[in-house]
């Protein structure tokens, strides 16, 4: 064995050493909540596939925050209507469960990316904003519902 790979051994060896002395841990990227929480925008592809993949549970709740008459002109299936004018738009907020994963959007993404700093401000753990907002589905080619 050459010096180098010794070198490497004995280095390897007393981090590992280390790490299990002083209670090391490695934290998961992404994965665990915590009190950082998930604030992701994605695209209308990306919330077409969560959307999907939560439909036979409640886990998942859809926030369309764009005006009443926005909203009765075509929403995604299953959104609720908050208006991010309101003025009791945070009384609202903290009605919701914070423990559930929202999907937030409006027409641009402009005024939903506002909800989700808003959300993360009141320690939300996970929300995804619509890039390109009602606009973006549409384009892609996802369908609307009219009440």
């Amino acid at each position: 064995m050459t010096i180098k790979k010794w070198h490497r051994l004995i280095v390897g060896f007393g981090m590992s050493a280390l790490c299990a002395l002083f209670g090391c841990q490695r934290k998961p990227a992404d994965s665990a909540l915590g009190s950082k929480g998930i604030y992701k925008n994605i695209s209308a592809r990306d919330a077409h596939e969560l959307i999907d993949s939560h439909r036979v549970n409640s886990e998942l709740l859809i926030l369309d925050v764009r005006t009443p008459s926005e909203f009765q002109s075509g929403h995604i299936d299953g959104a609720i209507n908050l208006n991010c004018n309101s003025s009791d738009l945070q009384a609202k907020l903290s009605n919701l469960d914070s423990t559930k994963i929202y999907c937030v959007y409006c027409a641009l993404g402009t005024r939903s990316n506002r909800v989700m700093k808003i959300m993360k401000s009141m320690k939300f753990e996970t929300v995804y904003n619509i890039k390109g907002g009602i606009h973006a589905w549409n384009s892609a080619g996802y369908n609307t519902v009219t009440p």
